[in-house]
């Protein structure tokens, strides 16, 4: 009662005109219409961005993997989120409509009589706890509104927070080209700048209002400033509607519940629901700094990627595939996909530059250019030779041939190796591929596919 005493003009009604009343009274239409779209059409893209950076998994280096798994991460779950808040707004506004049908026939609410041997008494003091269905609509309805305001700014905060991180992605490129030895600091560096960055910006507020001795409406009147330029520098064009939304409701909300509720399905579809379908994707899984090195080498371990027969359709070959579980040629047809983060490992051939490219056209015939061009090309099978040592049952093939090839099943480009079968034992086999990669904390990438061998 305080604050209406001493803020009566907020008490006041403002007068609508006609057509916004009119276009108020059927906004509910609109709002089911719009969340059932976007419900639909939602649903389908977290599958879309899987496969999406599950591509930009095996084309990134080992030093983007880190901004591929965070992009990957915060963009499914950005997506369920709005879908769980649009489901929410949805139920919400489909239990109003019900109801207000139901108002429209039975206008009176619960009616007070003696009915399946209960008491008038027992019907009153129904009717006292649940008075008027209007009123409880009325109040469905101004929550239902507010949640669809609610479910707009949270789409407009994280389509902004992710162009955050892609700039901050283009800006860890730009810092790795020219500082290649940060490349496996950057996710300190990134953590530090983060805390320096935002406590900086606390601790240099907070010396200015202490050094110019601020009143506390002065002190206010420069927060507000500050908060204003940073609202701006973040929301960029969405700082109008995000201002006025979550302003808006923060000062007119009388209940909370209704808002933790929506913030807790928010945050469970963003942090439980996503986690789930990332570890659903076995590239982003497995893909982690640390995962990376064990994955597919675990005693007593069979994995459907190591074998093309039980290859999925939709998903590509990010690991060693041989031809089945079970070997019966003379031969074992074993394919290493080509993976960019092991392949910044490799002792490549360095390409030319665009301008010696040029010149070395100007100046080499069509054979000589054939002849550098296969002598790179054996250079790089002998480095693929060198970084990816084969072994069966603990005996190395040093003199396999390495030969160049593109998969038959999603064009996935690699390597195709023939092992010869004359060494292999009846019955289990174990085939390793130890590559000459390691962690920082020296564990090295082995590759363990066991199978079944039974001569024809």
């Amino acid at each position: 009662m305080k604050d209406q005493q001493n803020h009566p003009s907020e008490t006041s009604s403002i007068p609508k005109p006609q057509w916004l009343e009119a276009l108020e009274a059927q906004s509910w239409q609109a709002e089911l219409l719009i969340s059932s779209v976007v419900i639909f059409f939602l649903i389908r893209l977290p599958d879309n961005f899987l496969s999406f950076f599950e591509y930009l998994a095996l084309k990134s280096g080992e030093t983007s993997i880190g901004f591929i798994l965070l992009g990957g991460f915060y963009t499914i779950g950005s997506i369920y989120a709005v879908i769980g808040v649009f489901m929410y707004h949805f139920a919400i506004r489909s239990l109003w409509i019900a109801l207000l049908g139901l108002n429209s026939v039975y206008p009176d609410g619960i009616k007070i009589r003696s009915l399946y041997g209960l008491s008038e008494n027992y019907w009153k003091q129904l009717k006292n706890d649940y008075p008027s269905l209007s009123d409880y609509n009325e109040k469905l309805d101004k929550i239902a509104s507010t949640l669809f305001s609610q479910a707009a700014l949270i789409v407009m905060f994280l389509i902004t927070v992710g162009i955050v991180i892609f700039i901050c992605f283009i800006l860890f490129k730009i810092i790795i080209f020219f500082f290649p030895a940060l490349k496996n600091y950057m996710g300190t560096f990134a953590i530090v700048m983060y805390f320096v960055i935002f406590l900086g910006l606390g601790l240099y507020n907070y010396a200015v209002i202490k050094i110019k001795k601020l009143t506390k409406e002065e002190a206010e009147n420069y927060a507000y400033q500050r908060s204003k330029i940073f609202s701006k520098g973040l929301f960029s064009v969405f700082t109008t509607p995000v201002m006025y939304i979550n302003n808006i409701v923060s000062t007119n909300a009388t209940s909370q519940k209704t808002y933790i509720l929506f913030a807790f399905l928010g945050g469970v579809f963003f942090g439980v629901v996503a986690p789930f379908k990332i570890e659903t994707s076995p590239i982003l899984d497995n893909f982690g700094s640390n995962e990376y090195m064990i994955f597919n080498n675990r005693q007593g371990q069979l994995l459907s990627y190591n074998y093309e027969d039980r290859l999925s359709e939709t998903t590509p070959i990010f690991a060693p595939t041989i031809p089945s579980r079970n070997i019966k040629d003379e031969q074992l047809t074993l394919f290493i996909p080509s993976i960019d983060r092991e392949i910044d490992n490799i002792n490549f051939a360095k390409k030319l530059s665009l301008f010696k490219r040029i010149g070395s056209k100007m100046k080499e015939t069509s054979l000589e250019r054939i002849a550098r061009q296969d002598s790179i090309r054996l250079f790089n099978l002998n480095a693929y030779k060198d970084f990816n040592k084969i072994f069966v049952n603990d005996i190395a093939y040093p003199d396999l041939s390495f030969q160049m090839y593109q998969h038959s099943h999603q064009n996935e480009k690699g390597i195709l190796v023939q092992i010869p079968s004359q060494h292999f034992q009846k019955g289990e086999n174990i085939l390793e591929i130890r590559k000459a990669y390691f962690s920082d904390e020296g564990v090295q990438k082995i590759v363990r596919i066991p199978f079944y061998f039974e001569k024809n």
